[in-house]
């Protein structure tokens, strides 16, 4: 079996403040597992001055750094960092800012999956996946500067709500469909598919966000490497069998579920007695529960437990020929013109309804990253080389050959 990155079933954002960290705990073996931001940047800047600028490139294009934003909000925290809505002082645009204190990252498997995560969004250009407009660093943290999403993420609109109906439903499992085969036909498979993870925009569709536990370069059967959160995991996963693409279908296949009916398809809450039922039970997926037979039919299919058997093992057509999305113009879908079945209803960008008001309500100034807290870790100060990205700048585009 190999190491496992597993993440948590919390709440945390949206944008995955929580960068992978080795632990040691007992599971047959030792393996590793995942723990699952005042109006102007000076809240921020302890450790940043101009003269202290890190990766800067002969391009013509100017590298973002903390001077050029003014920090609002804080609107999502880990224990490994914070989620910041910032504007651009130039232009006046609203991002999100993800920060991350190189003291909590561990070791160099650590580092090397920051850096993955960086260089993925780098590369990915689509509707329905988050955006990277700059990373950069300073000597104690690192940035992204991300799309603002303050639409909500499906999880919190699946507890306000209890259950979409079967159009709403639809609708953002049709988009996810489209997002997640993007990432295959570049060779990456997500591995943390989960509610948390989606994010609504300001007019309602549907983004992929925190890349943290993705795999580049990924090829058929190649890892054994357990990844995700424990309730949305292929039993190929958990098993420590060879895996493939096919188990971000899975995950898709158990959030439909929850969407459909509110909750889960296990007996039991508890993660370890969870993984057990699902490496050892077929999943029910019930007439009372959802009376639909093309939704039962589209969810046994994503669920079935042979991966070679399963929906989307063939290809993605498989998946959206079948009857279940009889409704959906793909080609329409892809070029976001359908109307999403639910408007988040905002007044303005910056508009934070949806956001956590436990969030909301942390003063800015105080959530500045002490120095005293990042004296732990051995990537503390540490460069991190060819960091620094503009999205419109060429030279930021080359990234690197990465492992997960």
């Amino acid at each position: 079996m190999g190491n496992c990155c597993t993440s948590n079933d919390k709440n945390q954002g949206g944008y995955g403040a929580n960068p992978p960290v080795n632990k040691k705990v007992q599971m047959k073996r030792m393996v590793t597992t995942t723990q699952d931001t005042d109006r102007s940047s000076s809240a921020l800047s302890s450790d940043y001055s101009p003269d202290k600028s890190i990766d800067k490139r002969s391009s013509t294009y100017k590298a973002a750094s903390l001077e050029s934003f003014n920090t609002l909000k804080v609107i999502g925290r880990g224990s490994y960092g914070k989620v910041f809505m910032v504007e651009e002082k130039t232009t006046g645009k609203v991002f999100a800012m993800k920060v991350l204190k190189k003291g909590a990252i561990t070791d160099e498997r650590g580092k090397e999956r920051v850096l993955t995560e960086r260089d993925i969004i780098m590369q990915i250009r689509h509707p329905y996946i988050v955006t990277l407009h700059y990373s950069f660093q300073t000597k104690k943290k690192l940035f992204f500067i991300l799309d603002f999403l303050n639409g909500g993420d499906l999880y919190t609109h699946i507890m306000n709500y209890g259950k979409f109906n079967e159009n709403r439903a639809r609708f953002y499992t049709a988009e996810l469909v489209l997002a997640i085969n993007h990432l295959h036909k570049k060779g990456i498979v997500y591995r943390d598919l989960k509610p948390q993870n989606i994010m609504l925009d300001s007019e309602g569709h549907i983004k992929l966000t925190d890349f943290g536990l993705s795999k580049a370069d990924f090829s058929q059967d190649q890892s054994h490497t357990i990844c995700g959160t424990i309730k949305y995991i292929a039993p190929e996963t958990i098993s420590g069998m060879s895996y493939n693409h096919t188990v971000d279908w899975w995950s898709m296949g158990i959030i439909l579920y929850r969407m459909l009916t509110g909750k889960l398809p296990y007996p039991t809450n508890k993660n370890s007695e969870v993984r057990v039922y699902i490496v050892h039970n077929k999943i029910q997926v019930s007439k009372k529960r959802i009376p639909d037979e093309t939704a039962r039919s589209f969810i046994l299919g994503l669920l079935e437990r042979d991966p070679t058997m399963r929906l989307g093992a063939n290809g993605v057509e498989d998946i959206k020929n079948h009857e279940y999305f009889e409704t959906i113009d793909w080609d329409a879908l892809e070029r976001r013109e359908v109307k999403p079945p639910y408007n988040p209803r905002l007044k303005s960008e910056k508009d934070v309804k949806h956001i956590d008001s436990k969030y909301l309500d942390e003063n800015i100034v105080s959530c500045t990253l002490d120095d005293n807290d990042l004296k732990k870790g051995n990537m503390n100060n540490q460069m991190f080389e060819d960091f620094t990205y503009t999205k419109e700048d060429p030279m930021s585009k080359k990234g690197r050959q990465t492992e997960c």
